[in-house]
């Protein structure tokens, strides 16, 4: 299909493959598989994993997987999944096929990882709350000349282009 036959409709048949990663045993292999649904116009993802990087098989339960993160052991991923308008944190035993949703928020959540020793699963998550007191910035003592104070940018205005495909 050459850039002059392409068509807006092809964007449905589009598959990418994005966080690709290889278990701490090395016997495995899985990344997000990306799809667009054209009866809902939205994005699939789920997780696909193979062993012989031949044959890739859809793991159960993955749907609206974000980020997945093997445990230490090659055993379970830990997952962020988004279900509805919420995203949980799942962890997923890949050989005995059984998911445990750890926590769900409506909040967005993103990066995971594991402990070292696997007992625990880290991410990220912003918290709408001012910060303690002591997380504060210091204040010049009297008669300080101190550089101008930190600039904190929330929203970065962008401009739309369009063109023709």
């Amino acid at each position: 299909m050459t850039a002059q036959s392409r068509r807006p409709m092809d964007v449905f048949s589009f598959v990418s493959a994005a966080d690709t990663q290889i278990s701490p045993d090395g016997r495995e292999i899985f990344y997000v598989h990306t799809t667009r649904d054209i009866e809902t116009d939205e994005k699939k993802n789920v997780l696909k994993v193979s062993s012989d990087r031949q044959t890739w098989t859809e793991v159960p339960e993955t749907r609206g997987v974000i980020v997945a993160r093997w445990a230490p052991d090659s055993r379970r991923v830990a997952m962020l999944r988004k279900v509805g308008d919420k995203t949980e944190v799942v962890v997923r035993d890949i050989q005995g096929g059984t998911s445990t949703v750890l926590t769900e928020t409506t909040r967005p959540m993103r990066e995971l990882a594991w402990s070292p020793d696997g007992t625990r699963v880290a991410f990220q998550m912003r918290i709408e709350e001012p910060l303690p007191a002591w997380l504060g910035l210091a204040t010049p003592p009297a008669g300080a000349v101190w550089a101008p104070g930190v600039r904190y940018t929330e929203r970065v205005r962008s401009e739309e282009h369009t063109s023709e495909l």
